[in-house]
């Protein structure tokens, strides 16, 4: 079973928010004070499991109160909902398809007050507990650093590791860290100051389990949380449903490289045992290295990886899907290139191809660039199968016959779900054909016709102008349209307005595709949206 996705309807910052968590590895970002702890907890707060234990903590367990703390004044109601995906088949307990919470103030019987946040009771969830599921929260807490303690105590492990764990602490510590030196072993550490810290130190020949530096330490307590799940799912055996891994601050205290060695890791391990893991983080380089693996995301399927980012830069605050790394990188330094301030380009096939697409897009003309620039639809798309992750930052507007399997084609060989930047224009023809016949066609009374009658412009002399006449003969199909269009344009680009006009149905469709697809560039590359 996974979280496939989480919707906040009403708290604190968020109002009416989205976001996707992938099905192995989820990651958080933004600035500060944006509510990225608050998603952890909400996420986390779901699930619980007794009778097991993590091997450094007391439960799998989170509580939302554990993360935050919470206001009388500001804190009233809470209104978020879960939803899972992959249920469970085979297992005896029920699992909802989703989850809702509310909130409520009580007492504690000493009649202080309390906040509660339950379940909500439905047709398919009748109880106010959390589900069958196990969550662990690795907080902030687990920085506190040894060396600073006034006393540290060695503690015990829930239960003996194999040789095989050893291993994994060992080797993992020596390679992610790029370490001179393989540890021998390690012990598990507990300070005074705070219950929540609880951790292992390893011991070299050099220095021991209280000599360890920060990096040592975070890294050890995450590695030794995905250890839990690896045991839990040996023990719970055909019950096993997955689990949540939740981590405030993944990077803490590791420099880049080992950051990206732990996301490989995380990835691998979450994908073996069958976990998700969320983390927030506000390192530029673990989300640029992140962000290459997101650049093909399907925005309607459950993606492996997905990376969340939250911005309140221009107001209200916005959840932001799988953004390019450019977009977090000038909002989180708080700058801007004047590069990114450009239209969005578009690529298309020819003159009159662009000449439709101006009329067509007219209102939309100072938010793009038209490439002036001739291109066969095998060059465009070869162009989106050799560099999608470049080239999905420009339009590409196809003429409308190019067939479909072309498209599918470049789909499988980009290895994308989609072509989120490809729009065919449309007529389901070349526009020059879509033109001619729509000329061709004209009745009578057309108000083209009318209007150009003082002009000499009648049916007959359009015909006798056409591509199908003589003086196009030895030409081929294609030839003949390309000069007739070239040799009638003044008139042609008055045509095109009367068949904007008259088939306007498939002309705003298209211009409703364009829009949604310009906003997802946008998007992606910190340039205003189109607001319709």
């Amino acid at each position: 079973m996974i979280i496939t996705s989480l919707h906040i309807e009403d708290f604190r910052l968020f109002h009416k928010h989205d976001l996707k968590i992938g099905k192995y590895v989820t990651a958080i970002a933004g600035f500060n004070t944006t509510g990225k702890s608050t998603i952890l907890g909400l996420l986390g707060h779901c699930g619980q499991l007794r009778g097991h234990r993590p091997l450094l903590h007391s439960r799998f367990r989170t509580e939302l109160s554990e993360i935050l703390k919470f206001s009388r004044k500001y804190d009233d109601t809470i209104d978020t909902t879960i939803s899972f995906g992959d249920m469970p088949t085979t297992s005896h307990i029920n699992y909802p398809s989703s989850l809702s919470y509310r909130s409520s103030w009580q007492k504690y019987p000493d009649g202080s007050p309390r906040y509660r946040i339950l379940p909500k009771r439905t047709k398919y969830w009748k109880s106010n507990s959390k589900i069958n599921w196990p969550t662990l929260y690795l907080g902030l807490g687990r920085l506190y650093p040894v060396g600073e303690s006034v006393k540290v105590n060695k503690t015990k492990l829930a239960g003996v590791l194999s040789v095989y764990e050893n291993e994994f602490i060992l080797d993992n510590m020596t390679a992610i860290l790029n370490a001179s030196e393989k540890p021998k072993d390690f012990t598990a550490l507990s300070i005074a100051e705070t219950k929540n810290k609880k951790a292992i130190g390893v011991n070299t020949d050099n220095y021991d389990s209280q000599a360890n530096s920060a990096g040592q330490d975070n890294l050890g307590q995450i590695l030794m949380a995905i250890l839990s799940f690896s045991r839990l799912k040996q023990e719970l055996g055909t019950e096993w449903n997955g689990g949540l891994l939740l981590v405030d601050e993944l990077d803490a205290a590791l420099h880049p490289l080992a950051q990206n060695k732990l996301l490989d890791l995380i990835y691998k391990q979450a994908k073996d045992i069958g976990i998700q893991v969320v983390f927030t983080t506000h390192s530029l380089s673990l989300l640029e290295y992140l962000s290459k693996k997101t650049a093909y995301n399907s925005s309607t399927d459950i993606n492996k990886y997905e990376l969340v980012y939250i911005k309140k830069a221009n107001g209200p605050l916005e959840i932001i899907q799988n953004p390019q790394f450019e977009v977090i990188y000038y909002d989180l330094m708080a700058t801007y290139d004047e590069a990114l301030a450009k239209r969005v380009t578009v690529f298309s096939e020819d003159e009159e191809a662009r000449i439709l697409v101006k009329k067509i897009l007219e209102k939309f003309l100072h938010h793009i660039t038209m490439l002036e620039a001739s291109f066969g639809n095998d060059d465009l798309l070869k162009m989106l199968e050799s560099d999608y992750y470049h080239f999905c930052n420009f339009v590409f507007i196809f003429d409308g016959d190019v067939p479909d399997t072309k498209i599918e084609a470049c789909i499988r060989k980009a290895g994308v779900a989609e072509l989120k930047c490809a729009l065919k224009l449309p007529g389901g023809k070349r526009p020059e054909q879509v033109l001619w016949e729509y000329i061709d066609n004209m009745p009578p009374g057309h108000p083209f016709l009318q209007q150009g009658a003082s002009r000499g412009i009648s049916l007959t002399s359009l015909r006798e102008q056409g591509p199908c006449s003589t003086k196009y003969n030895g030409l081929t199909e294609r030839e003949k349209f390309k000069n007739w269009f070239k040799d009638n344009r003044n008139t042609i680009e008055t045509v095109v307005d009367y068949w904007c006009k008259d088939n306007k149905e498939i002309v705003d469709h298209f211009v409703n595709e364009f829009v949604v697809t310009f906003n997802w560039i946008a998007s992606r590359n910190f340039i205003p949206r189109i607001i319709v």
